[in-house]
């Protein structure tokens, strides 16, 4: 089943509220530098905004990528209703072109449980997603532990970032830096 029907099929599959980890960070202080205050996030794979609207919510401009436009449809209505600076693009990231501009720059790009099937297509995606982090900008990386590992994981990113491992027995969780 593609994300499109499921989506169509299922309406909001993953629940209504943040993934743990995410919603961790947004709560503990000890996490306050990793998201900043009024940040601009790239949110890839952000499905119907249960993360990007959760983060537009505390004051951060989102813009959350899906492929499947009944998802981003949907994202827009959250988005809406809760009345917050929240974007959402139906794009299909394992093609080119991107949906974002040259000068299109983030604080942070949260990636959580979005993971394109091809490892090839992922590393692409990744070394784009960097290329429009800003100085010092941010990743948030969360996956499953049935799917990957945190060197598999961390491998297919770019060199150049400081990872922070917050791992669990079910996902990995790490905090990238991009170093000067």
């Amino acid at each position: 089943m593609d994300w499109e029907e499921r989506y169509a099929r299922y309406g909001r599959p993953f629940g209504e509220r943040p993934n743990a980890f995410v919603q961790q960070m947004m709560d503990e202080d000890s996490f306050a530098e990793v998201f900043g205050c009024g940040s601009r996030i790239l949110c890839p794979g952000d499905g119907y905004g249960r993360h990007g609207v959760a983060l537009a919510q505390r004051g951060h401009r989102v813009v959350g990528l899906d492929i499947s436009p009944t998802a981003t449809r949907d994202a827009r209505r959250r988005a809406a209703q809760a009345e917050v600076e929240y974007t959402a693009v139906t794009a299909d990231l394992a093609a080119q072109p991107w949906p974002l501009a040259r000068n299109d720059h983030f604080d942070v790009v949260a990636s959580i449980w979005f993971r394109l099937p091809d490892a090839e297509a992922r590393t692409a995606w990744n070394r784009e997603a960097v290329r429009h982090l800003r100085p010092r900008g941010r990743l948030l990386l969360v996956a499953g532990r049935r799917m990957t590992t945190v060197e598999q994981e961390t491998g297919e990113w770019p060199p150049g970032i400081a990872w922070e491992d917050h791992s669990t027995a079910e996902e990995v969780r790490m905090v990238g830096r991009l170093l000067d």
